[in-house]
């Protein structure tokens, strides 16, 4: 047997095995929003340290704080954070809403918007 034949022989299976691997399918994600992600936001109760803990921390915030927001997507299931900045040269995906919320000097939400960022789909 050749040196050829051997590489062939032993290399076949692995090439083969790799094609099909690739070829198969994932199965589909399933959705990760939720329906009541904003349900406790109520204006005149909620407090600016419930918002963070629930949504973590706000993609941005002006007036020390005292108006902060957070991006949301949505899916099937309900609204998705949409996190942080993405990286200097990696794709980011538009949001669907940012959500904007005003603090009083204690720290209470006074008054909050939901924002169409993409209206046409």
């Amino acid at each position: 047997m050749t040196l050829m034949e051997c590489i062939l022989r032993h290399l076949a299976p692995v090439l083969c095995g790799l094609v099909v691997a690739a070829c198969a399918s994932t199965p589909p994600t399933p959705p990760a929003g939720q329906r009541d992600l904003l349900q406790f936001v109520e204006d005149g109760r909620t407090s600016r340290t419930d918002a963070v803990t629930r949504l973590g921390a706000a993609f941005a915030s002006y007036e020390g704080e005292r108006i902060m927001t957070w991006r949301l997507r949505m899916d099937e299931a309900g609204y998705i954070l949409t996190g942080q900045r993405a990286q200097p040269g990696q794709p980011q995906r538009i949001p669907d809403y940012e959500l904007v919320m005003v603090f009083d000097p204690q720290g209470v939400l006074q008054q909050h918007a939901l924002v169409t960022l993409r209206p046409y789909r």
